[in-house]
């Protein structure tokens, strides 16, 4: 027989003798024709892949800007340790001068 009911409490398909004995109208059964139950679930399933766009739409945008400021912290963190690098080779380049003029007054 045509499965033209959906009872809701119990998500099944049940033909019209079934909404008579089984899944008879009451508050544990609900049955409904098929085509009035699939037009109210193909609007939620719309309504629900809009929501889904919406979010991956934003998602994909966090996701770019996450990106940008990851790249920004690698470039000033390249910056940061190139001037500490700069900043060390001075005090060395001094330390150097230093150790080289106390040899020489050391020498004489």
């Amino acid at each position: 027989q045509r499965m033209t009911f959906y009872c809701k409490p119990c998500t099944k398909l049940v033909c019209r003798d079934c909404t008579v004995a089984e899944h008879r109208p009451g508050p544990k059964h609900d049955p409904q024709e098929v085509s009035k139950v699939a037009q109210e679930y193909t609007n939620e399933l719309q309504t629900l892949v809009g929501k889904t766009k919406e979010v991956a739409e934003t998602l994909k945008k966090t996701s770019n800007t996450i990106s940008k400021e990851l790249s920004s912290i690698t470039t000033n963190c390249e910056q940061e340790m190139k001037k500490v690098e700069e900043h060390f080779a001075h005090l060395r380049a001094k330390l150097d001068k230093a150790k080289q003029e106390a040899t020489d007054k050391l020498q004489v």
